[in-house]
C-alpha cells in the first residue's frame, strides 16, 4: 500500500479520546476518589455509569491506537532509508518530556510520559513477528492477574497484583526500594500500557483494520461477545464497590470492554449510521495529542488550580457530574468543528507539528500550501498525520 491513512483509525482515536474525556471531566471536578465515593443521587449513577463505560477501556483503546501507528510509522521509515531506531528515540523522548511537563505544571492525570516510557519499552519488539507480538502482549497483559486470583485464596498474596511489575516485586520485594516513587510508578504504569502497544502493532500486522465491509459480521459478533463479558464483570465490581479488591479481575473485564469497543466501532463503521456519526471524530483524532492537551488547559481553568501554571476558577465541586458530562459533550463537538477547519488550513495539528519536527530533527512547513507531504488527491488523508 502506497498509505495506510485509514479513516477508521483516525475515528478510533477520535472516539477514543471522547471516552477519556468523559471519564476526566469527573475527576477535574472531584480530584480524589474519596470524593467519588460520597457523590449520591443523580451524580452517583452517571458516575457509576461512566465508570463502567469507560473507565480503563477507553485509555487502553487509545494505547493501542498508539501500537497501531507505530506499525505505520515504522514501514513509512523502512521505505524513505531512515535510521528508524534513532528516528523513534527522538519521537518518545519528545513525548516523555511533552509528559513531565504536562504532570508537574498542568495535571497530575498525564498520560503522555507514561507512553514516552512505554516506547522505549517498546524497541525491544521493533522487529518482531506477529505472533511473538500477540503472545508478548497476552503475557505481560493477563500473567499478573490470572497468577494473583490463583494465589490469593492460597493466602500467597494479599492484594491484587496489576501488572507484571507487581510480579516482579513478589519473587524479589527489594527489587525497587531504591527507586521508589516517581521512577517505580513511571515504569510500572508503562508497563500497564505497553500490552496494548504491542497488540496494537498485531493488529496493525494483520490487517484487522483492512476490508472492513468483508469481515463485518466478525467485527459484529466479537464486539457483542467481549462486552458481554466485560461490561458484566466491571458492572458487577463497580456497582458492590469491590473493584480494588478485585482489581485483578477488573484488568481482564478491562481489556475485553476495549476489545468490544474497538470491534464495534469497526462493525459500525461500515453502516452508513456509523460512516455519519464517526465522521466528525476523525479530525479529533488526527489531532488527538492537541486536542488531548487542551482539555488539560480548558478544564484545569474551569475547574480547578489543578497545577503550577494554571489557576481554576473555581467551579469545582458546583456543576456537578450531569453537567459536566453535558460540558465534555459540547467540548468534543466545538473540537470536531475546530479540528476541521484547521486541517483545511494546515497539514499538521499544532503540537503534532512540533512532535513530527522533533522526531524527523527537520523543519517541516505546516501549511498545507508549503507542506512537504499533501494529501493524495485520491485518498481521504495521508499518513503523514499519524506520524
Amino acid at each position: 500500500m502506497k498509505t495506510e491513512r485509514l479513516p477508521v483509525l483516525d475515528a478510533i482515536r477520535g472516539f477514543a479520546l471522547f471516552g477519556i474525556l468523559l471519564l476526566h471531566i469527573i475527576m477535574f471536578q472531584y480530584p480524589s476518589p474519596e470524593e467519588i465515593t460520597k457523590l449520591i443521587n443523580l451524580d452517583k449513577v452517571l458516575t457509576d455509569f461512566v465508570q463502567i463505560f469507560t473507565s480503563s477501556s477507553y485509555r487502553p483503546l487509545f494505547s493501542f491506537m498508539f501500537g497501531v501507528g507505530f506499525v505505520i510509522l515504522f514501514r513509512s521509515l523502512e521505505r524513505r532509508g531512515l535510521r528508524v531506531e534513532l528516528t523513534f528515540l527522538r519521537r518518545f523522548l519528545f513525548l516523555f518530556g511533552l509528559g513531565l511537563i504536562h504532570y508537574l505544571y498542568l495535571w497530575q492525570g498525564d498520560i503522555l510520559a507514561t507512553y514516552g516510557a512505554a516506547g522505549f519499552l517498546l524497541l525491544l519488539f521493533l522487529k518482531c513477528q506477529p505472533k511473538t507480538l500477540l503472545v508478548s502482549s497476552l503475557l505481560i497483559w493477563l500473567s499478573a492477574p490470572i497468577i494473583s486470583l490463583i494465589l490469593r485464596p492460597l493466602d500467597i498474596v494479599d492484594k491484587p497484583l496489576f501488572h507484571i511489575m507487581d510480579l516482579a516485586n513478589l519473587i524479589s520485594p527489594g527489587l525497587w526500594n531504591p527507586f521508589e516513587s516517581l521512577f517505580h510508578t513511571l515504569w510500572a504504569s508503562a508497563t500497564e500500557v505497553l500490552p496494548y502497544f504491542l497488540l496494537g502493532m498485531y493488529a496493525m500486522h494483520s490487517n484487522w483494520f483492512h476490508r472492513l465491509e468483508d469481515n463485518r459480521t466478525r467485527n459484529g459478533l466479537l464486539s457483542l461477545i467481549f462486552l458481554i463479558i466485560g461490561w458484566p464483570i466491571k458492572a458487577i465490581l463497580y456497582l458492590s464497590n469491590s473493584h480494588e479488591a478485585w482489581a485483578d479481575l477488573l484488568i481482564i473485564g478491562n481489556g475485553l470492554t476495549m476489545l468490544g469497543y474497538l470491534f464495534g466501532i469497526m462493525y459500525l463503521f461500515t453502516t452508513r449510521f456509523g460512516e455519519r456519526f464517526f465522521k466528525p471524530f476523525q479530525a479529533i483524532g488526527k489531532m488527538s495529542l492537541t486536542n488531548y492537551l487542551s482539555h488539560t488547559i480548558i478544564f484545569t481553568l474551569l475547574f480547578i488550580p489543578a497545577g503550577i501554571l494554571l489557576k481554576g476558577i473555581g467551579l469545582i465541586h458546583s456543576v456537578g457530574v450531569f453537567w459536566g458530562l453535558v460540558i465534555a459533550c459540547v467540548t468534543i463537538v466545538l473540537q470536531a468543528k475546530f479540528s476541521s477547519w484547521w486541517l483545511s488550513r494546515f497539514a499538521y495539528g499544532p503540537i503534532e507539528w512540533l512532535w513530527r519536527m522533533f522526531t524527523y530533527w527537520k523543519w517541516t512547513p505546516i501549511k498545507k500550501s508549503t507542506a512537504a507531504e499533501k494529501p493524495s488527491a485520491n485518498t481521504n488523508t495521508t499518513i503523514s498525520h499519524i506520524q
